[in-house]
């Protein structure tokens, strides 16, 4: 049963389903509403708020939560930075960031929408369940 409808930057209908991390999910909060879930995952899990930037093009691409071992985790789970065309940045502004995506100014990106909280803190809930309880024991956090 679909609980939220929006259309996506290239103006396609995107429905998502609760309770379910599908590639529609995945490619929600990775095109353009990673921001938000990221904020919400540092505000639970008091986890930092990093920045992605593709090395080559030196652009920020992507938003997540630094884990204590230097991987990052965000809607597709766990992820190495090591050994990719990723650099992790550190963000010390979370919310200013969030606000300079609300405000429309950043890099002028129509990529980066307006942060949708609401269906994060939705989403939060299932990635914080699927991925970080194993870590979490793992890792004694």
């Amino acid at each position: 049963m679909p609980i939220y409808n929006r259309n996506t930057v290239q103006g396609t209908a995107l429905t998502l389903e609760h309770g379910v991390i599908n590639k529609e999910v995945e490619a929600y909060f990775c095109n353009g509403q990673c921001h938000a879930l990221a904020y919400i995952l540092h505000k639970r899990l008091d986890l930092p708020f990093v920045l992605l930037e593709h090395a080559l093009y030196e652009e920020i691409i992507h938003c997540a939560v630094l884990l204590p071992d230097g991987d990052y985790l965000d809607i597709k789970g766990v992820h190495n930075p090591e050994g990719s065309y990723l650099k992790v940045l550190p963000c010390n502004d979370p919310m200013g960031f969030l606000e300079s995506c609300t405000e429309g100014n950043l890099w002028d990106d129509q990529a980066w929408m307006e942060p949708d909280l609401y269906l994060a803190q939705r989403y939060a809930t299932l990635v914080i369940d699927k991925y970080y309880g194993d870590i979490a024991i793992s890792m004694n956090i």
